[in-house]
């Protein structure tokens, strides 16, 4: 027996205004946008895996910085910030660099 949840549409308006639903949304958004650039690019532009993944996480990073500015935490007051924008590249290229090195010691350890 399978059971469906149902929501009523209350619970769909709570939701939708909920900044914590919007960031679950938009992350898995942003996951599942990075895997499939990253996908095409190794698999299409026959690029390395980890220079895929590297401009596969900072165009999404920095698309998704936008995203999270005015949708996930919208305000009344929402607007574009470069010290914002630069503050996240910096963060993006920090953790970006550790996914690389990452996938290029995986990649070292067992070739694709």
């Amino acid at each position: 027996m399978c059971v469906t949840p149902t929501f009523d549409s209350e619970t769909v308006r709570r939701l939708r205004q909920s900044p914590g639903a919007r960031y679950f949304v938009a992350s898995l958004a942003a996951l599942a946008i990075d895997y499939v650039i990253t996908l095409a690019l190794y698999y299409f532009a026959h690029l390395d895996l980890s220079v895929s993944a590297a401009i596969a996480f900072l165009a999404v990073g920095a698309v998704f910085y936008l995203v999270h500015e005015f949708w996930t935490f919208r305000q009344e007051s929402s607007r574009f910030s470069t010290r914002r924008m630069a503050a996240n590249m910096g963060v993006l290229l920090l953790s970006g660099a550790v996914r690389v090195a990452v996938i290029a010691a995986l990649e070292w350890v067992r070739p694709p």
